[in-house]
């Protein structure tokens, strides 16, 4: 049996034998390999943290694991590629803009629209 500084970390958690450790992987003591993690402190508005709190007591987990997963949600929803908004234009009775017009001078063309609307 190797003792747990022959032991290196890897990336997933698990401990491989044999093999040294990167440097930069996990701090070394005393031939024990120590695996560290994040703490921090947010600020939560009252009434969304007893609705957390509810649904951790709903699904028989923890605060902790709720608020992992609502996050993970979030951070992988804005990883998602956004689909473009395309317009279409749209004439009425008639082939494009009036003449006179053009696309390039919308003041006038808001100026027309809102005419005698309050704008």
């Amino acid at each position: 049996m190797r003792f747990p500084s022959e032991q290196s970390a890897t990336g997933d958690g698990a401990l491989r034998r044999g093999r040294p450790a990167a440097p930069d992987a996990c701090p070394r003591r005393a031939g024990v390999v120590l695996m560290s993690h994040m703490k921090t402190t947010i600020d939560i508005a009252d009434p969304l943290l007893e609705a957390a709190k509810k649904l951790a007591a709903e699904r028989q987990t923890t605060l902790k694991a709720v608020l992992e997963s609502a996050l993970r949600q979030a951070l992988a929803a804005e990883r998602r590629p956004r689909k473009r908004l395309r317009l279409q234009t749209r004439t009425f009775r008639g082939n494009g803009l009036q003449q006179g017009l053009s696309w390039d001078d919308w003041s006038v063309i808001r100026a027309l629209t809102y005419e005698g609307r309050g704008g």
